[in-house]
């Protein structure tokens, strides 16, 4: 298992708390700070896929929100991990 906790700038979220296991399978995601009820929605969408699959899924959305792109920065900063 591999962890980070990566710091955002400018959101309600100060932080994104993100584990991934040796298949490089997101299995926690937690986001410090923020909407309790939609950030949930997002952990609970992204548990369980790969964690390629989930920074390719913040590249078709085009990072359109700035959540969007810290979770894509701190899934990416996951897989430098690897």
């Amino acid at each position: 298992m591999k962890h980070t906790l990566y710091k955002t700038q400018g959101t309600c979220s100060q932080y994104i708390d993100v584990t991934v296991d040796d298949e490089g399978v997101v299995r926690q995601v937690f986001f410090m700070g923020g909407c309790d009820g939609n950030l949930q929605a997002v952990c609970r969408l992204v548990r369980g896929r790969k964690i390629d699959d989930v920074i390719s899924k913040q590249n078709d959305t085009g990072a359109a929100t700035l959540l969007h792109h810290f979770l894509k920065k701190a899934m990416q900063e996951q897989d430098n991990h690897k």
